[in-house]
């Protein structure tokens, strides 16, 4: 917020917006939010755990193990498996949006899927592999799965199991981080890279928390995109900010180049 302020007027209006960002904690920084990136944070949810029995979190407890454990593969009948091969077989296809309707398709097979997909992860196509990969982790993540369904069902317990857990898995890896700084300043190369490899298995733990968490509390990302407005809540209007470039990497290390433009109110 004070920095949204800070570009719109003086150092007067920079100070007024610490003052709001202070006061308004996390309303103000929504605001920001909104107005930067376009983007409106949900509300955090309003959960009874107060009234949530060892029963319900024992369950809970259950169904996360259950659903980090993934889906187990079935069986699919002839007509399925003749089905799933050709929609594998699309993924190699020189149309764009062929290969997009076979993965969308695939994906709605659920588990019957798993065993062939798993075989196209071998692929000598590189399309295909990727996007048999990418099936895979939709179908084990998705917010179909019974697993989710029934957490809903116990939404308050279901917070208070995955957020513990998702803390601790947190915890642990913020000190095996610290160690494995120890360790570096001690020249200790080997056991330190080793501990760092630790702590990332940590994070990636935790993310996956955070993805469940958000499939059950919200139904689907923490996210949802909304419209850019301009922020009037302080009596301060977002100025628009220039046309520039951002140069910087993609994936694979590509230098990519990206024109944008943000402009309140639209």
């Amino acid at each position: 917020m004070a920095v949204l302020i800070g570009r719109t007027k003086g150092w007067a209006w920079w100070i007024g917006g610490l003052i709001c960002a202070v006061v308004f904690g996390s309303r103000a920084e929504a605001g920001q939010a909104v107005a930067l990136y376009g983007v409106r944070p949900r509300p955090r949810p309003e959960l009874d755990t107060k009234s949530v029995t060892e029963a319900q979190k024992k369950k809970a407890g259950e169904l996360v193990d259950s659903w980090v454990g993934g889906v187990k593969a079935e069986e699919p009948g002839a007509d399925e498996k003749k089905q799933i091969a050709k929609l594998i077989e699309s993924f190699g296809s020189s149309l764009f949006k062929v290969r997009e309707g076979a993965s969308k398709a695939v994906v709605k097979f659920g588990a019957k899927a798993l065993t062939q997909l798993k075989a196209a992860t071998e692929s000598e196509d590189a399309e295909v592999r990727t996007r048999a990969q990418a099936a895979i982790q939709r179908i084990n993540s998705g917010a179909d799965r019974k697993e989710v369904k029934k957490l809903r069902d116990i939404k308050a317990a279901a917070h208070l199991v995955i957020t513990e857990r998702r803390n601790e898995l947190y915890k642990k890896g913020r000190t095996a981080y610290s160690e494995a700084g120890k360790l570096r300043r001690e020249d200790k190369k080997d056991e330190a890279a080793k501990k760092q490899k630790e702590g990332a298995e940590f994070y990636k733990k935790a993310g996956k928390l955070s993805q469940l968490y958000n499939l059950v509390v919200y139904g689907a990302s923490a996210i949802r995109p909304g419209p850019v407005r301009p922020m009037v809540r302080y009596g301060v209007r977002v100025r628009p900010m220039p046309r520039k470039v951002i140069q910087g990497r993609g994936h694979g290390g590509a230098v990519v180049e990206k024109k944008e433009a943000v402009e309140a109110g639209k």
